[in-house]
């Protein structure tokens, strides 16, 4: 139903901007009064647009600019309605079949009429598809039986089979023959060699899938079956070594030439390189810019904003005497190599706005290039001697997420894919793309050649999670063989290689999975002896991440007109009813429900759309950032129980704001130093507690502007406050991972704790400690990026702790829901986890592709997590595209289903192959 308004309200708003104002009437009455009786409040509202001289003067439609504009916008909202409807998001897309397919029916097709023929001739005329094929009299004689003439004199040599299995012949009848475009179609087929049996006008169409359907008994069978024993004997059994990192590996390559030395690049935008033979740790490299005065604005202010940095991709030059490190944000840096431990700086280079997500080597000019890819949709090619840059190619409508360089009779070419699941080929020069294709299931894929260069693979995940291995035919562009034995319950994309022009291996559902490459069955699997994947039990359910798509669960997106940047806070009002959202440039939003014929109730779901709450003067709430200094800031604020008043600061000074009007009542204490974190005391709301930047707790009294007391809590920035009525207590948490709790009648220092760091694990700079009491007042759960734990307030006792064993990536956030029964976690690898308390078992796991849209979900990331205060089972995420997303169980459900999951360990293990 709001597809029909929106499409009916779009024809609206354009007679109106026309000032069409009779056919806009006649809109009104025919198309639109039907919606009057399931919601009155915006039927009088579209209404009296038609009184106003322009439309723009009603603050909701401000934004409006012109109609293709709008029109392009409300495509965009119905396709995402489209793919969110269950009942039809699974015929959005044509279906995958071969692009000889049609061909080759109907070259069956005119086959059994020809043979239907009293008399056919040697060489059929087929003049049109219109009506059935029927051959004229021949004047030379003819043999008497037609079935004999058939199959000695046919138009073509039907395929030989055994006798007991029949099978159609497919050769091609001149009139319907023509070459399918793909991935690479033929300028000169007649250059191609010809088979027995090809025409010399066209190509034979080849059926890719006959010898999946048809098994051919052989005398050589047994020859065959040694050949596949022989096959598994050289797989690998045994792990041959393990190398232990502070930090998760993100990608790794093998030198081309010594090949016991591995490049490592890490979650926390370090690069290691190894003796594999002797365990030894040959060199690392911390991520540093090497050119910070001459980087460019855009770059400063992401790593102002976010200095977490991520290696994407490690590549060495085809001699290895060079290699390139990709990261997830702007840049590439190249190394050279001399050998040992010697690893230079060669160039630092800002290839791409946002993530680079791949790097690679080729020589098209007899000259070493570099070529990247990166979120901004582009591929770019460099000399590594001198850094320029000297192709840019434009055309992908998402983010590329690989390239394949290749060459082949000195013709230099690549492939590039994107997270959309297509695929570009590009000659090295200014004239776009020769190839436009797209992978079977739009999976987000990588492309590679076998060592020979003869063979070409793909490998990758859609975004429902379904992963596959295939093998292309390059000639024609179709799918040649595809693996069987791939997941469809993948977390990310899953990679993949090639050894000894024979093996391919792919990392898979926590095990390594190893095919033949001319046997599409799996020939092994390998768990690592146990490394990578949960042991299973007798009777113990499969696992899986259970929700890959937004069918599985019901969520709404909530977004605004005012441009906003990422979310690093979030609450639900107390009573329920609406979000509030405050962004990194300082920015609130409040989205609010009410009562509607599907929402009686007025309280916060994701069946109903809320209103984002502006007052009629345009104002915003924005924090006062005077003086404050983005890049140390950490945004902060508190609402008070009636939800009439914000508490907020973003660096600068405390503004207090009235929720309903948005104007600022008061502010104070000026930075520095600058405020860190807000608690507002549960008894009375007119006492805060406000830590600082330089570890200092102040206790301000709000109506007379006073603060009360001061005291030194911690040595670094305080980055979480809780009171306890109970205990009579307020607890302190900082970036010193200290944990303190503090005597509400004098304010001295009754417990203090340290947080435990994982052993081999890496701390990131701006690692915060939040603390949350549960209703008892008496536990609390402690999160860091490294672990969740429930620890006794009284005495500062971890009771039950969740750590780097139990989780892939940090934790960015995590709240308990209103019933304690629940912990909701976002992770920065865009998974969100729901855990059952005491004992955080995990119940569900979200996977970033049920609620971001294909584009940009492996670029956006959940900050900020809300719990409901009323209902247990819905939460809502801030993203780092300024949006926020509310989830709720299936309807069907009612709550989050139990989900086991398995762990893998923070190591790099290796098989030798």
């Amino acid at each position: 139903m709001k597809m029909f308004f929106d499409i009916r309200k779009q024809k609206y708003l354009e007679a109106l901007d026309r000032h069409d104002r009779h056919g806009a009437l006649d809109i009104l009455t025919k198309d639109l009064k039907v919606f009057e009786s399931y919601n009155e409040e915006i039927f009088k509202e579209i209404t009296n647009l038609i009184t106003l001289e322009n439309f723009r003067e009603n603050n909701k439609l401000a934004g409006y600019s012109d109609t293709n504009s709008a029109r392009g916008i409300v495509l965009g909202e119905l396709k995402k309605l489209a793919v969110m409807n269950p009942s039809i998001r699974q015929k959005m897309e044509f279906p995958n079949i071969e692009t000889s397919r049609l061909r080759t029916l109907l070259n069956q097709s005119l086959n059994w009429q020809h043979s239907q023929c009293p008399d056919p001739r040697r060489t059929p005329d087929v003049k049109t598809l219109l009506e059935d094929h029927l051959c004229r009299k021949d004047p030379l004689p003819q043999p008497s039986s037609s079935t004999q003439h058939t199959a000695t004199n046919g138009p073509f040599k039907p395929i030989p089979v055994p006798h007991p299995i029949p099978l159609p012949t497919t050769e091609n009848h001149p009139t319907v023959s023509a070459g399918g475009s793909g991935l690479g179609t033929l300028a000169n087929p007649a250059a191609v060699s010809k088979h027995p049996g090809d025409s010399d006008v066209v190509l034979r169409p080849k059926l890719q899938s006959l010898p999946q359907r048809t098994m051919l008994l052989r005398s050589d069978s047994r020859k065959s079956m040694n050949a596949v024993v022989s096959s598994v004997d050289e797989v690998p059994r045994h792990v041959g070594r393990i190398l232990v990192h502070g930090s998760i590996p993100t990608c790794l390559e093998f030198h081309p030439l010594k090949q016991t030395l591995l490049l490592v690049g890490t979650y926390v935008g370090e690069i290691i390189l190894w003796e594999v033979s002797t365990r030894e740790k040959i060199a690392s490299r911390e991520f540093q810019l090497w050119h910070g005065d001459f980087c460019s604005m855009p770059l400063k202010k992401t790593l102002m904003k976010d200095p977490t940095i991520i290696v994407k991709c490690v590549r060495w030059s085809p001699d290895g005497t060079s290699f390139g490190v990709a990261y997830s944000k702007h840049l590439i840096q190249l190394y050279t190599y001399p050998g040992g431990s010697d690893i230079r700086h060669h160039l630092e280079i800002e290839a791409h706005v946002g993530d680079v997500n791949d790097i690679a080597f080729c020589s098209p000019s007899k000259q070493l290039c570099a070529i990247s890819c990166g979120d901004d949709k582009t591929i770019k090619v460099w000399d590594v001697a001198t850094g320029a840059n000297l192709y840019t190619f434009e055309g992908h409508a998402a983010p590329v997420y690989s390239v394949c360089p290749h060459y082949k009779d000195n013709v230099h070419f690549l492939f590039s894919t994107s997270t959309d699941g297509t695929i570009k080929a590009w000659l090295f020069d200014r004239e776009g793309a020769r190839v436009d294709y797209v992978v079977p299931g739009r999976a987000c894929s990588t492309m590679k050649y076998s060592s020979d260069g003869k063979r070409l693979f793909s490998c990758g995940t859609n975004k429902s999670g379904e992963s596959q291995v295939v093998e292309w035919n390059k000639k024609e562009g179709i799918v040649k063989r595809t693996y069987i034995g791939c997941t469809n319950h993948s977390i990310g994309v899953i990679h993949f290689d090639i050894t000894k022009n024979r093996f391919i291996a792919v990392g898979d559902d926590y095990v390594i999975k190893i095919w033949d490459i001319d046997n599409v069955n799996l020939l092994s699997t390998l768990d690592a002896e146990g490394g990578l994947q949960v042991k299973r039990t007798k009777g113990s359910r499969k696992l899986t991440t259970e929700i890959n798509e937004v069918a599985q669960l019901r969520l709404f997106r909530l977004s605004a007109i005012i441009k906003t940047d990422k979310i690093l806070r979030l609450l639900y009002t107390h009573s329920g009813n609406a979000i509030l959202a405050l962004a990194s440039n300082g920015v609130h939003l409040i989205w609010k429900w009410t009562t509607h014929k599907h929402n009686l109730s007025g309280q916060a779901t994701t069946k109903v759309a809320p209103q984002l709450m502006q007052p009629t003067s345009g104002m915003l709430m924005v924090n006062d950032l005077t003086n404050a200094k983005p890049s140390d800031a950490l945004p902060c604020f508190a609402l008070s129980k009636n939800d009439s008043y914000i508490m907020s600061s973003s660096g600068g000074k405390v503004s207090l704001f009235n929720v309903v009007t948005h104007k600022v009542l008061a502010s104070f204490m000026s930075p520095p130093p600058a405020p860190t974190y807000l608690a507002l005391h549960p008894k009375d709301n007119n006492i805060m507690a406000v830590g600082t930047e330089d570890g200092a707790i102040h206790i301000y009294n709000v109506p007379v502007d006073k603060v009360e007391t001061k005291f030194k809590a911690h040595s670094k920035r305080i980055t979480s406050l809780a009171f306890s009525v109970v205990l009579k207590a307020l607890v302190s948490s900082g970036a010193d991972g200290q944990i303190i709790t503090w005597n509400l009648d004098n304010w001295e220092k009754t417990k203090s704790t340290s947080i435990k760091i994982p052993i081999g694990r890496v701390e990131m700079a701006s690692s915060d400690v939040q603390v949350q009491f549960l209703l008892d007042q008496k536990h609390m759960l402690v999160v860091h990026e490294t672990q969740l734990a429930i620890y006794d307030a009284s005495e500062l006792e971890c009771l039950k702790q969740w750590m780097e064993n139990d989780c892939m990536t940090p934790i960015s956030h995590a709240v308990l829901s209103c019933d304690n029964q629940l912990v909701y976690a976002s992770f920065l690898d865009g998974i969100v986890r729901v855990l059952t308390l005491p004992n955080f078992q995990l119940r569900c796991l979200i996977n970033p592709s049920a609620y971001l849209p294909e584009d940009s979900c492996y670029s956006v990331l959940p900050k900020s997590v809300a719990a409901n205060p009323l209902d247990p089972n819905q939460f809502a995420v801030g993203l780092t595209d300024g949006t926020v997303v509310v989830f709720e169980p299936p309807e069907s459900d009612g709550k989050w289903v139990v989900v086991p999951r398995p762990t893998p360990a923070d190591e790099v293990k290796l098989v030798s192959m």
